[in-house]
């Protein structure tokens, strides 16, 4: 991020403080200002949900975002609170990498089979079920059901005896070790344990690499993983979000 960032909008950039905070104020120049009455914005950063729930019920937050699932049934119930749930344009999902950085010659993902075989082995609507309460909606693409861009493909079931001799038939000696790296947050980590669990029952021995997010982010870009539990979020389209954990080639 630039230190002082161009900004367009009713509110323009103050101040910022690494992992601490962002602050704005409000642009007296727009054209609607009139329709903005906060004279100032701070953004805070929380990853832990928990926290993030103790300061806005202790009245130290005026909103906040991503409530932990769990934590529904809760907010509902305190009468101080209001609770707004959308169905967003963000997925999260896991990404394979197959041609990026040093991904060695006979990484078994390069094959389609084995790609195929570990999303087989998972179960969506359980994993839901059990991390999320049910509430999020299984996915099947990185498109939302809201995007325009989603296309209307059937989630595919979990078929263990299907990954299995998706395996096989790639020629794959099982347990396979595979190295997940994961968001170093509660619900993060409750995604991969079930995961793990799941793939076990296929021939995957997946190892959860927690890594704190910005560190993930890095990796993710240079290529240096193998598989990455990652969430994006607000992206209607394949734009720069999706675009930075590609290799681009450019011409001299």
């Amino acid at each position: 991020m630039p230190p002082i960032p161009v900004c367009s909008g009713p509110y323009k950039f103050d101040s910022r403080v690494s992992q601490d905070r962002i602050v704005l104020t409000r642009f007296d120049n727009y054209w609607n200002k009139d329709a903005y009455h906060f004279d100032k914005i701070i953004y805070l950063p929380i990853p832990d949900a928990s926290v993030r729930l103790a300061n806005l019920r202790a009245g130290d937050l005026d909103l906040t975002e991503g409530i932990a699932a769990s934590d529904v049934k809760t907010v509902e119930a305190d009468s101080k609170l209001a609770l707004a749930k959308v169905t967003g344009l963000g997925y999260q999902g896991i990404t394979f990498n197959i041609n990026n950085g040093k991904v060695p010659a006979n990484d078994p993902f390069k094959d389609a089979r084995v790609r195929e075989a570990f999303s087989q082995a998972i179960d969506r609507d359980a994993l839901n079920q059990v991390v999320f309460e049910g509430l999020y909606t299984p996915a099947n693409q990185p498109f939302s059901t809201v995007s325009p861009y989603h296309v209307n493909l059937p989630v595919p079931p979990r078929d263990v005896d299907k990954a299995k001799a998706l395996l096989k038939a790639a020629g794959v000696a099982t347990p396979l070790n595979v190295n997940l790296l994961v968001p170093n947050n509660p619900t993060s980590q409750q995604v991969g344990q079930v995961l793990q669990a799941m793939v076990a029952e296929a021939g995957f021995t997946l190892n959860l690499q927690m890594t704190e997010f910005a560190t993930l982010l890095d990796r993710q870009q240079s290529g240096d993983y193998q598989l990455s539990f990652f969430r994006l979020v607000r992206t209607p389209g394949p734009g720069w979000q999706h675009l930075r954990f590609y290799p681009q080639q450019r011409d001299a």
